[in-house]
């Protein structure tokens, strides 16, 4: 007989931990807990898992994702040194960072000669001896993040800048551009520089989630939201948590398509604040490949694509989507003929217990004729497929949501950009159409 497995999803804020718990065939479970001193965060956290866990002894295989978004304030950051790779430096101020993220998180700018060309030839010798020569003096311990001009083609300049970075600057991290995918140089800088100056709170977040749900829930896999509606390994909020700085509003998206039975369709989301409408196609919330950070300036991150509204806009074209609401307390709504129905349970923790798994690649790459098309298609296809294995999912579960050949603007022709879409699990739909009310 094969073992039930349980879902836990935890939203944590700074004053408070809700829990929802699902587990097929039986109730639903919704716990919260203040935070208080003394104990704070962590012992909340506990008393909210150890409530969610039930009885040890007959306790399924568990997951448990965290949605943790609002842990992180805007102003929140360590600075950050800026190794910039480019032919020549700007010529004027105005050209001089990439952005007020940029500007409030940057301790330095270094610049560095090299960087190459968007089909991936050299604009000019990569200047190492200039880069060693402005890191003497440098005290160790510091933040990197290393861009690139053409790095989202070739990246060899900020792998090498890296790897002087590592040998003769005893940093504490380094970060490298081209892996936040985006055609703009500045688009990847600043999402760079927003990720590395969190970097270290990121850390102490990740550790402490996992001491205390191993503590409470032994052989749990443990995940956290992303803001693309999905979940990814709470190994990797340690690396990149720019991709879960927006998670909320994404958890509180899927968990409403879960309560109103959605697989394909549209909602809109009306919440204290806001009115939102967004879709969801084949059990996944459509999103945006960039969005926009508290100064409102582009960052390469992937979001649920949400629209805000105004009563007025929801129109026929539309086609009627379905109205739901999230109260203050975060609980959902749910229109009726009697009157709205009330779910009590929170949406954003509902939305990462039913939350996928969800993988992404997404590279440019030069590509000749069709038989190059479809080989580089099926590599980055398997690359994501045996990511989501990786991550514990059943080969059987795992779905391929988008796999296209992109071309990019005012580049060469040849270059363009593969993205490969997977997700792992049934839809949010269906688990929660599993568990009981």
């Amino acid at each position: 007989m094969q073992r039930k497995h349980m879902r836990i999803g935890v939203r944590v804020t700074p004053d408070r931990v809700t829990g929802v718990r699902l587990v097929r065939d039986e109730a639903r479970e919704h716990h919260s807990e203040a935070v208080e001193h003394p104990g704070g965060l962590e012992a909340a956290l506990g008393r909210v898992l150890a409530q969610l866990a039930g009885d040890i002894e007959d306790r399924p295989t568990a997951t448990v994702t965290f949605e943790v978004s609002q842990l992180f304030a805007p102003d929140q950051g360590e600075p950050v040194t800026v190794v910039r790779i480019a032919p020549r430096a700007p010529m004027d101020d105005a050209h001089a960072y990439s952005g007020v993220s940029v500007a409030q998180r940057a301790l330095q700018t270094v610049h560095v000669t090299g960087g190459h060309s968007n089909a991936g030839e050299a604009l000019a010798t990569f200047e190492a001896s200039g880069l060693r020569s402005r890191l003497r003096g440098q005290p160790p311990g510091g933040r990197y993040v290393v861009t690139s001009v053409g790095a989202s083609v070739n990246a060899a300049h900020e792998i090498e800048a890296s790897r002087i970075l590592l040998d003769e600057a005893a940093p504490a991290s380094v970060v490298q551009s081209h892996s936040f995918h985006n055609t703009s140089f500045s688009v990847r800088e600043r999402t760079g520089v927003l990720n590395s100056s969190h970097l270290a709170y990121a850390e102490g977040i990740a550790t402490s989630l996992a001491t205390v749900a191993a503590a409470h829930i032994p052989n749990a896999r443990l995940f956290v939201m992303t803001n693309d509606g999905g979940a990814a390994p709470l190994a990797s909020l340690s690396l990149k948590p720019v991709h879960s700085l927006f998670s909320g509003l994404a958890a509180e998206f899927v968990g409403v398509a879960a309560v109103a039975g959605i697989d394909d369709g549209r909602i809109v989301m009306r919440r204290p604040d806001s009115v939102s409408f967004g879709e969801v196609t084949a059990g996944a919330p459509t999103v945006v490949s960039r969005s926009r950070d508290s100064a409102g300036e582009l960052i390469a991150t992937r979001t649920v694509h949400l629209v805000t509204l105004d009563d007025g806009s929801v129109g026929d074209w539309m086609g009627e989507p379905l109205e739901i609401t999230v109260t203050a307390a975060g609980l959902v709504e749910l229109p009726g003929t009697d009157g709205c129905e009330r779910i009590e349970l929170d949406a954003g923790a509902l939305g990462a217990a039913c939350s996928q798994l969800v993988e992404w690649f997404e590279q440019a790459v030069q590509i000749n004729n069709a038989p190059e098309k479809e080989q580089a298609l099926g590599n980055a296809e398997a690359k994501v497929r045996a990511r989501l294995v990786s991550y514990g999912s059943p080969p059987s579960q795992v779905r391929i949501l988008d796999c296209r050949v992109i071309g990019a603007s005012y580049q060469n022709p040849n270059v363009v950009t593969v993205r490969v879409r997977g997700a792992a699990g049934p839809s949010p739909r269906e688990i929660f159409e599993e568990t009981s009310g």
